[in-house]
């Protein structure tokens, strides 16, 4: 209008505490606490310093901040004329309805804010509220309806901003599941799939706040619960059929045994690898003698094995990994480091005394070390961030599962591998520090390094 920008703006600036209260032209950009000294400065320590008028204003931290082309005023109120005293239960006097200049209902989008509802809020018009402060200064209970409506609208625009959608909709419970239900025996009852579910979901991944904050990875834990507490419905195990041959079950004969859990028949029993050896080496009885007849069965890496559709489908996982890391969904730092932290002291085993350790081939294709490397110790959320510490992660899982399945009391060791260095996690995040542009990775910039 002028030809000029806005480079200036006139200020009020008021309030018990200011010694010489005043209208005043300053300049934008103008420091809050070179106005307030320009006007006399400060007769006491302000109670509240806002910058604005009394019921849109915001209140500062500080008086070390700029004046905008938006500032109407800077108030620095006494305690008395602040005069907070906490809030108190809704009366239902319909006072803030009548003051909202646009017509809302700001006691129910307050009631929909505090049950966490934010959609039900924006139904009722939270974004068309403009926060001029009127419901909140009638409101003879005193509460904060407009502090209300300004976390909302700052908790939808960082939904926005992330791009979050609904929980039901991500896929990660579908993932979870799906994990789950690969390590699960195939004569499980329904149960233990319900149960797992339950604990994956709730007390491994909700009670830590949801997605993305969970410390374990949710599977594990439930694959470890109904291990623990259910070691005989979780460790049997049948002897595999060809599908569609004359012994295999049909898609009724398998509802019947998922939804009936009938008793797994004696003569289709069988034992995995890692729990065959294991209860053989407890016996007294070496590996040689113990895998000199059955080794053909066990050692079938095409899936006629006896275990979990994550165990004994090792190839097809391991095309599925690698398809994860050609398409970048992963990176290859924690599957490599897996499988080097089981393979190597695998391969020293056997050399030491081939009697009591399994070797390379056995380790590395039975169990769940493919699926584990490549499908659930490379969780984004339970891993570390940088390549240097994914390889000290994915090393420790490949070397504590060697050492559960060669000493420890279960046959399998990846879920309590994956679990102990999930909770390492935070701590090698902090000494496996990314290196800064321009600095050191002790924090000196270069050019003082040098």
């Amino acid at each position: 209008r002028y030809g000029k920008p806005l480079i200036s703006r006139l200020l009020t600036v008021n309030g018990g505490c200011v010694r010489e209260p005043g209208n005043v032209e300053e300049p934008v950009g103008t420091l809050a606490e070179e106005v307030i000294a320009f006007c006399g400065g400060l007769a006491q320590a302000p109670a509240r310093l806002l910058l604005g008028g009394p019921m849109m204003g915001l209140q500062l931290p500080s008086a070390r901040v700029p004046v905008i082309k938006g500032t109407s005023g800077i108030l620095a109120l006494t305690a008395g004329e602040v005069a907070e005293r906490e809030p108190g239960p809704c009366i239902r006097c319909s006072s803030c309805v009548q003051a909202c200049p646009v017509g809302l209902l700001p006691l129910e989008m307050s009631r929909h804010i505090g049950a966490g509802d934010l959609a039900g809020a924006v139904k009722l018009g939270l974004k068309d509220c403009i926060a001029c402060g009127c419901c909140a200064y009638v409101c003879p209970s005193r509460i904060p309806l407009v502090q209300y409506f300004n976390h909302a609208k700052g908790e939808l625009a960082a939904q926005r901003l992330m791009g979050v959608k609904s929980a039901l909709g991500d896929g990660s419970a579908l993932l979870t599941g799906w994990l789950l239900a690969l390590s699960l025996p195939p004569w499980a009852p329904w149960w233990i799939g319900v149960l797992g579910g339950f604990i994956a979901i709730i007390v491994g991944k909700q009670v830590f706040g949801g997605l993305g904050q969970n410390l374990f990875n949710p599977a594990m834990v439930a694959r470890v619960a109904l291990l623990v507490s259910f070691p005989v419905a979780m460790t049997q195990w049948l002897a595999p059929v060809p599908l569609f041959s004359q012994h295999a079950p049909g898609f009724v004969d398998g509802l019947r045994i998922t939804l009936a859990a009938p008793a797994l028949p004696d003569a289709v029993t069988s034992a995995s690898l890692l729990g065959y050896a294991k209860t053989e080496l407890s016996r007294g009885v070496d590996l040689l003698h113990a895998l000199g007849q059955p080794a053909g069965a066990l050692f079938a890496w095409t899936g006629t094995r006896a275990g979990s559709l994550g165990e004994t489908a090792a190839f097809l996982l391991l095309a599925g990994g690698l398809y994860l890391i050609v398409a970048r969904v992963i990176s290859w730092h924690i599957p490599a480091a897996v499988l080097a932290g089981l393979a190597l002291p695998a391969a020293i085993g056997p050399g030491l005394d081939p009697l009591h350790y399994l070797s390379v081939p056995a380790h590395l294709l039975s169990g769940a070390a493919v699926l584990g490397a490549f499908f659930i110790a490379t969780d984004y959320v339970t891993s570390p961030n940088t390549a240097a510490g994914q390889l000290i992660f994915g090393f420790g899982i490949g070397l504590l599962t060697w050492l559960i399945r060669s000493w420890g009391g279960y046959p399998e060791g990846m879920a309590f591998a994956v679990l102990l260095m999930n909770a390492l996690t935070p701590v090698i995040d902090r000494y496996c520090r990314p290196r800064i542009l321009g600095r050191r990775r002790d924090g000196r910039v270069l050019q003082e390094a040098q």
